[in-house]
């Protein structure tokens, strides 16, 4: 991270294989976000096979996500 730093001051956002809030917790101290993609569609794929509808898969991505960010500190207001 400290090497791309040095190349731009765009914000970097880090993410594979990222499905817990451990990880979660540790990239976001060294990047400016976390990116989670595979493990969300993988809950939406269990909820479906599982016969959930709509709201309950909302739900549990939703519940995913809160157990992901649990711990993190909010973001300072910008503006």
């Amino acid at each position: 991270m400290a090497e791309v730093r040095r190349h731009t001051d765009v914000p970097i956002c880090v993410g594979f294989g990222i499905s817990k809030a451990s990880q979660v917790q540790a990239i976001s101290r060294i990047a400016d976000g976390v990116i989670v993609g595979s493990a969300i569609i993988r809950r939406i794929g269990d909820a479906m096979i599982a016969g959930a509808g709509s709201n309950a898969i909302v739900a549990a991505v939703t519940e995913f996500l809160a157990e992901l960010t649990a711990g993190l500190r909010p973001s300072p207001p910008t503006g």
